[in-house]
C-alpha cells in the first residue's frame, strides 16, 4: 500500500463515508472511490462493506486500523517536533519545574531572562519530576528544573546548579525530641510520592540507620502540604534546608534538625543531549547559574 491508500483508509474509518473522506482529503468522490478500490486490490481483501446504505469496516479493516492510527500518531509527533525546533530557533522556550523550585527560584531567573531577551516567548509549567524527565526527553519541553534524579533517563544532559543540606522537620510541640533521631523514629513519618527523588533519599537514609521498618504513614504530593501537616503536629519528614529555612524562621510551630550523615540534595537542569541551537535556552542556563537556586 502507498501512503495515499493509507490516507483514504484512515479518512473513511474516521468519517464513516467515502464522500466525507473525499472532502477531508480535498478530492472528488469518484477519485476517492477509485483510490479505496485500488487499496483493496493491493491488499487482496475488502476493507468495507455496504449494509443498509451504511459503509461498515470489515474485520480485516478493524485489525489494520490501530496500526494506521499508530502511524498517524508518529507523523503528528514528527510535526510537533519540527514545529518546536522552528520555535526554538526563533526565540521560544518551554520550561518545566517542580512546584517548589518554580515558586522559589524561577521568578528571579525569568526577570533576568526577560531583561536580556525581551522579545522571547516563554512558556512555564509545573509538574512532578518523572513527568518532567519524560517531557524533556520527548521534547515537549526544552528544559526541566528539578532536584537531581537517582537515575538519569537516556538522552538527557544534567547541568548541576546548587546543593542544599537536608534536615528533619518536626512539630515544635514535640518537646521531648531535643534533636534526637531515636525519638523521631518513634513518631509518624510523612513521605513524598514514590516518583520523587526524596523517596529514594529517605529510603536509603532509613536503611543506613537500620530503620527499614519505619515506613511513611502518609504520602504527600508536594512539600508545602508536608509542611502544613507538620505544622499541625501530624508527623515529621525530611526536606531540604534552603527550601524551608524561611518558612521555619517565620513559623514557631516547626523545628528543624540538620542531618549531618546525609549527602546534600542537588538542584539541576535537564536538557536534551541532542538539541538545536537556541539562544534563549543558552541564556536561561547562564542565568540559572547566576541566581542562587
Amino acid at each position: 500500500m502507498r501512503l495515499r491508500h493509507i490516507d483514504i483508509f484512515h479518512a473513511v474509518m474516521v468519517t464513516g463515508s467515502v464522500s466525507a473522506a473525499a472532502r477531508l482529503l480535498n478530492m472528488t468522490q469518484p477519485a476517492a472511490t477509485r483510490l479505496l478500490q485500488h487499496a483493496e486490490q493491493q491488499l487482496g481483501f475488502p476493507l468495507f462493506e455496504r449494509v443498509r446504505q451504511q459503509l461498515l469496516p470489515t474485520e480485516e479493516a478493524k485489525i489494520l486500523f490501530p496500526e494506521v492510527q499508530a502511524a498517524y500518531q508518529h507523523v503528528e509527533r514528527f510535526e510537533r517536533l519540527a514545529r518546536r525546533m522552528r520555535q526554538e530557533a526563533g526565540g521560544q522556550l518551554s520550561i518545566l519545574a517542580t512546584t517548589v523550585l518554580a515558586h522559589r527560584v524561577l521568578p528571579d531567573i525569568l526577570k533576568l531572562l526577560n531583561q536580556g531577551h525581551p522579545a522571547a516567548q516563554i512558556e512555564i509549567g509545573t509538574s512532578h519530576s518523572n513527568v518532567i524527565y519524560q517531557d524533556v526527553v520527548e521534547r515537549r519541553a526544552d528544559v526541566g528544573l528539578v532536584f537531581a534524579p537517582a537515575f538519569v533517563p537516556e538522552g538527557l544532559e544534567v547541568i548541576p546548579l546548587s546543593k542544599s543540606s537536608l534536615c528533619c522537620v518536626y512539630p515544635a510541640e514535640w518537646k521531648d525530641i531535643k534533636d534526637q533521631l531515636s525519638e523521631l523514629f518513634k513518631r509518624p513519618l510523612i513521605g513524598i510520592q514514590e516518583d520523587d527523588p526524596w523517596a529514594n533519599i529517605l529510603e536509603c537514609w532509613l536503611q543506613s540507620h537500620h530503620m527499614e521498618k519505619v515506613q511513611p504513614l502518609l504520602l504527600a504530593h508536594n512539600r508545602p502540604l508536608v509542611l502544613k501537616m507538620i505544622e499541625r503536629g501530624i508527623g515529621w519528614s525530611i526536606l531540604d534546608q534552603r527550601n524551608i529555612e524561611h518558612y521555619v524562621e517565620c513559623n514557631e510551630a516547626i523545628r528543624c534538625m540538620v542531618i549531618e550523615d546525609l549527602a546534600p540534595i542537588e538542584v539541576v537542569l535537564l536538557v536534551a543531549k541532542r538539541r538545536v541551537k537556541n539562544p534563549v535556552l543558552d541564556a536561561f542556563i547562564k542565568y540559572c547559574k547566576l541566581v542562587e537556586t
